[in-house]
């Protein structure tokens, strides 16, 4: 399902996604809660324009949570 569909259903835009995304860069176990209580997966995130993977992951990194934390709590 494509991420503009999955918000579509959850009555959430993808400007809203974005501008979520962009008030919390700096706080990604905030967004990747986010993502795991509405099923949005890495792979519509980073559909999302306004992410780019390495970013995320750098970002991620910098904040002490690994790859593997990640997928569990988006899977979980």
């Amino acid at each position: 399902m494509s991420v503009e569909k999955h918000l579509n259903k959850l009555e959430i835009t993808v400007e809203q996604a974005n501008n979520f995304i962009s008030a919390n860069i700096n706080d990604p176990e905030k967004l990747f809660v986010a993502a795991s209580d509405n099923a949005v997966t890495t792979d519509m995130l980073r559909k999302l324009q306004i992410i780019q993977q390495t970013l995320l992951e750098n970002i991620l990194l910098l904040q002490g949570l690994t790859v593997m934390i990640l997928i569990k709590l988006i899977l979980w």
